[in-house]
């Protein structure tokens, strides 16, 4: 009896109509391996050890965290013909994007995606970043970056314009939005391969 008592006083704490999962730090203050599949509203400090995942976590205020791992996943794109376009999709969605050129005649350019759609998929407020590493794995060519509409292109502090890749070269592309029809790409790291 006791313990059925415990449980249903714990699923109280956690539980306030209309508000998904709540933690109020005075009751409850340290967890381990959290899994949201809801909303969190944590009120005060917390501290979770292990795992905290979730779809879709939202934390306000400052996240201290002894050993921080953002993201993953890789895309891979290849370029056909002189033009290969990154969607916001695969900006937003991974953080390594291997491109193969293939062309070794002419230009070979590569769009980065307009500001809107940037916008409607992963940068929602104005502030929010989004980095990325943009690797040429082509061994003989290079690559022209260039930005789409509203979407500002920034080389170690130069406005606008393109930035050329060599061969089996990277870039660390850091977007920020500025409003909600703008968007920085801003490249501050260049790495050779």
């Amino acid at each position: 009896m006791l313990l059925v008592l415990l449980v249903v006083g714990l699923v109280g704490l956690f539980r306030r109509p209309g508000l998904g999962a709540y933690i109020d730090s005075g009751q409850v203050s340290r967890f381990t391996d959290v899994n949201i599949t809801n909303d969190l509203v944590v009120d005060g400090a917390t501290t979770i050890t292990g795992a905290l995942s979730g779809t879709g976590l939202t934390l306000t205020g400052d996240l201290v965290s002894s050993d921080f791992i953002q993201g993953g996943g890789v895309t891979t794109l290849t370029q056909t013909g002189t033009t290969t376009t990154a969607t916001a999709a695969q900006i937003c969605d991974t953080h390594l994007i291997n491109l193969t050129v293939t062309n070794a005649t002419g230009t070979n350019t590569t769009l980065l995606p307009a500001a809107a759609d940037l916008v409607a998929d992963c940068l929602t407020v104005n502030g929010q970043t989004k980095q990325v590493v943009l690797r040429n794995t082509g061994s003989a060519t290079s690559t022209t970056i260039t930005a789409n509409t509203g979407t500002v292109l920034n080389k170690s502090g130069d406005t606008g314009g393109t930035v050329t890749m060599a061969a089996t070269s990277s870039v660390i592309i850091d977007f920020v939005r500025l409003s909600a029809t703008a968007v920085e790409a801003n490249i501050n790291y260049f790495i050779a391969n």
